[in-house]
């Protein structure tokens, strides 16, 4: 899916831009995903674990911009890349056809600025008119500022994921499966 570059102006007065990936994005979102896996206890990986080379990071931007239900939206704060957010199907089967997975990640220094919000209601605006009815995260319990986030943007909580990762110390974190309808 192709998202219109649009730019929103955050509450401290400066201008996000959001645009969708491209594969030319790859070197540059790879490291945003190493350097942000390495700020916050947060995110799926471990710092240091990359899943992609840069030739499958670009032909799975390709693929995301080919697809007309996934998305890889991008955030750059004057100019600088602040993270991104994806929205993803649950499955190739008629009966989750309804149903997104979406996610996000911003380096810390741009955390609480507005950016979250307006990148996941970018997203979430286009989950609605790509034909989701639902869409669906994960949460690591302890996330208070994640958790206040997505539920300001209406998710609600509906289970927790006990034991949902386990870090390099051997700690287990769990998680919350959270939904929102749209």
């Amino acid at each position: 899916m192709v998202f219109a570059e649009q730019t929103v102006l955050l509450r401290d007065g400066s201008d996000l831009t959001l645009r969708s990936a491209v594969p030319e994005d790859a070197c540059s979102l790879l490291a945003c995903l190493q350097d942000t896996t390495a700020e916050t206890p947060y995110l799926l990986r471990e710092p240091g674990e990359g899943s992609f080379t840069p030739e499958q990071e670009r032909q799975f931007l390709q693929g995301m911009a080919d697809s007309p239900r996934e998305l890889m939206l991008l955030g750059f704060c004057d100019g600088e890349l602040a993270g991104s957010c994806s929205l993803s199907t649950v499955g190739p089967y008629r009966r989750v056809a309804h149903r997104c997975e979406v996610a996000i990640a911003l380096y810390r220094k741009f955390c609480g600025r507005g950016m979250g919000t307006a990148m996941m209601t970018a997203l979430l605006d286009q989950a609605k008119a790509a034909g989701y009815e639902q869409a669906e995260l994960t949460v690591v319990a302890d996330n208070r500022p994640a958790m206040a986030l997505y539920e300001r943007l209406g998710f609600v909580r509906c289970g927790t994921l006990p034991h949902n990762m386990k870090y390099a110390d051997d700690r287990y974190a769990d998680a919350y499966w959270m939904q929102k309808s749209l």
